[in-house]
């Protein structure tokens, strides 16, 4: 089966970080870290993934701005394969980030994919912040990744604002969260969530039978978990092969095909 990892890091984590934090809960965990785009494939190709959706460190710890650079040259070695993510400031703080050069420069740049990390570089993720930003994201229908180790406040708060947001709900955390995506899934038709931590028992099978298979995007969130981890779980999960080839592949390549840049 054909897999396309939504959520993988590469880079060194620049200040240290023995902590990984899943909804306030404090795990302490020491992980390989992946240095470039190199090593990714490595590992990818170990594991079986054609694809992957990647972010960068330096995007979280040190500076959007430069994270974006550095992913991106990254990235360019292996565009058949790698598909590159950008992190967003507010632009009242960063120009570089208002909708005239910001969008110029993802379309050239072939960027579909962009992340947000609110509480890290200290600014809300709102109206009031963020409105044209966040308007011109929802009607170009670019998927946008927030991690809800952050909490689920701030993503229920910028849908509330912002309907139409493709959403895509990463690091989901190592307890069962359906109770904190379902409500989204029902309310928000453009809600999506990655699976890297998706290992909750029946899972799969609970969320088919209630929303069917679109909405879940196979992920690793490697190299904090295993690739072969998130493999095993959709692999073993009882549903249809349609289902699974959706998780796999094809949602991720349907949403990849509906922005409008």
């Amino acid at each position: 089966m054909k897999y396309i990892d939504a959520s993988v890091y590469i880079g060194e984590d620049l200040i240290n970080h023995e902590v990984v934090n899943h909804e306030r809960f404090i795990v302490h965990e020491k992980v390989t870290q992946i240095k470039d785009a190199d090593s990714l494939i490595e590992y990818m190709d170990y594991a079986g993934i054609e694809r992957a959706v990647v972010g960068h460190r330096v995007m979280i710890d040190l500076d959007p701005t430069l994270g974006n650079e550095i992913l991106l040259d990254e990235v360019n070695k292996y565009r058949d394969r790698l598909i590159p993510t950008f992190t967003i400031l507010p632009a009242i703080t960063d120009a570089e980030f208002a909708p005239n050069p910001f969008f110029d420069n993802i379309r050239k740049s072939n960027v579909k994919v962009l992340r947000a990390y609110p509480e890290v570089n200290r600014y809300l993720l709102n109206a009031v912040t963020m409105g044209e930003q966040l308007g011109f994201i929802s009607d170009f229908k670019i998927p946008l990744y927030l991690e809800s180790r952050y909490g689920f406040e701030y993503i229920y708060s910028v849908l509330n604002e912002f309907p139409e947001l493709t959403v895509v709900i990463s690091n989901i955390g190592c307890w069962p969260s359906a109770r904190l995506i379902y409500p989204l899934l029902q309310a928000y038709k453009n809600v999506y969530f990655e699976t890297g931590d998706f290992t909750m028992m029946r899972g799969y099978e609970d969320l088919c039978s209630r929303f069917g298979s679109e909405r879940a995007l196979f992920g690793t969130n490697f190299p904090t978990n295993n690739m072969g981890c998130a493999m095993s779980a959709l692999n073993g999960a009882k549903i249809s092969d349609c289902d699974k080839i959706n998780v796999a592949h094809k949602n991720m390549e349907r949403l990849l095909g509906e922005v409008r840049l």
